[in-house]
């Protein structure tokens, strides 16, 4: 029962975050066609959230950063 709680709580997330990024689809809930969830994230950026706009775009510059240091 707490696995489920569990389970179900990351899938709302995924809810919300797809409800405010506009690129981002769930295509399959878990036990729909296995045991993941299916998710694509589409190249046309747009959040309609401020929040979570600033967040994704300042880490995804650090993010960017950190991979030119590896190369």
């Amino acid at each position: 029962r707490i696995n489920r709680n569990i389970v179900d709580k990351k899938i709302r997330t995924f809810r919300r975050l797809s409800s405010h990024f506009m690129n981002l689809d769930i295509n399959a809930l878990p036990k729909d066609i296995g045991d993941s969830m299916h998710i694509k994230i589409g190249d046309n950026y747009f959040c309609d959230n401020k929040v979570l706009d600033e967040i994704y775009l300042k880490t995804s510059v650090i993010s960017k950063k950190s991979d030119k240091k590896r190369i």
